[in-house]
């Protein structure tokens, strides 16, 4: 067990002084906020505050890439909109990681190690970490020796989750897009 903690934390270092200078900065969205927090996510039944913890932060992540839609950055009414008309919910609110190749996303996959998300950052690739037992989504923008920066939808001043608290990684690569970033909804 010591060893393999001392490989992860050799990696971490190795990627800590390797880390680009040009931080990803996307902006903060709270899925409670009164803007869209009472939303119906996808159809439903539950809104975007209640369980909108990983369309927020899909939403985040396309907003720091000036990503736009129907003219606009969006925010996760945009976008909880734009998704129910693009087969972005599986089973009435059940996000598809798939749906927003048209903006330029590829859905790489899921990464369960701390040595993989590692490496997904590196790459630059964006990365939406489930947290809490599984319960919850956050976008992480970035990696140091406390854990992953992040972008987090829901908790009050939660900047950091440390490695012990993420279950997986969900990688999604920019490729930009062949179409105009100006998406109508």
């Amino acid at each position: 067990m010591l060893l393999k903690l001392s490989l992860i934390l050799a990696l971490l270092l190795q990627c800590l002084s390797a880390l680009p200078s040009d931080s990803f900065q996307p902006p903060t969205y709270k899925q409670s906020d009164p803007r869209w927090g009472n939303d119906t996510l996808g159809f439903g039944p539950d809104t975007i505050s209640s369980a909108g913890c990983l369309i927020t932060s899909v939403t985040s992540a396309l907003a720091g890439y000036g990503i736009q839609i129907d003219g606009v950055i969006p925010t996760p009414h945009d976008f909880n909109n734009w998704l129910k008309l693009n087969g972005g919910y599986l089973n009435s609110d059940w996000y598809t990681w798939e749906s927003i190749l048209p903006l330029g996303f590829s859905f790489q996959g899921f990464v369960n190690t701390t040595a993989g998300i590692a490496e997904q950052i590196m790459k630059k690739n964006v990365v939406i970490l489930n947290v809490s037992n599984g319960h919850h989504y956050v976008l992480c923008i970035g990696i140091n020796a406390y854990g992953y920066a992040v972008m987090d939808p829901a908790t009050p001043g939660k900047t950091i989750y440390n490695f012990t608290e993420v279950v997986r990684g969900g990688v999604y690569a920019y490729k930009g897009t062949t179409q105009n970033k100006f998406l109508e909804v």
